[in-house]
């Protein structure tokens, strides 16, 4: 019987030789005072409306229809699928927005057709939640800290 050892050296070697590149993500845990000074943006707000986006290989929005002949076809390939959170500010503490703002997140993920892209981690919304936003500037504009 082969001893534990010689199992996990011929587990890691067996690991070792899988095709492609492993991806992960790692959240770490942050305090109050790390998300205040990291943040650009801190809000308090109620998100007044949660849309499902889905863009085309040049960015350009697909309407329902769209997305569902083309997933039909040839699954989501080409296509982003993208969350956009709108909400009201109630109060401002950080950053440039202001109380009685509006405010549009887009965060990663969305469904396209009978397919989801779902990211671990990225905070869910609904409307009419009443939330406490760390926001960070991104490219993409603002989003929840540490989920860029």
């Amino acid at each position: 019987m082969p001893s534990r050892a010689s199992l996990l050296g011929l587990s890691l070697l067996l690991l070792s030789l899988l095709p492609g590149q492993a991806q992960a993500m790692t959240v770490l845990a942050a305090g109050l005072q790390g998300l205040s000074r990291d943040s650009n943006t801190i809000v308090h707000g109620v998100i007044t409306h949660v849309a499902n986006v889905v863009l085309d290989a040049e960015g350009r929005h697909l309407a329902d229809g769209e997305v569902a002949k083309r997933t039909t076809e040839r699954g989501p390939k080409g296509m982003r699928a993208f969350t956009d959170v709108h909400l009201r500010i109630v109060e401002h503490y950080k950053g440039e927005k202001r109380e009685g703002a509006a405010l549009v997140l887009r965060l990663v993920g969305g469904t396209m057709g009978g397919y989801t892209l779902a990211v671990p981690g990225m905070p869910r919304f609904v409307p009419q939640q009443e939330v406490f936003l760390f926001l960070e500037k991104t490219g993409q504009g603002l989003t929840p800290l540490g989920a860029s």
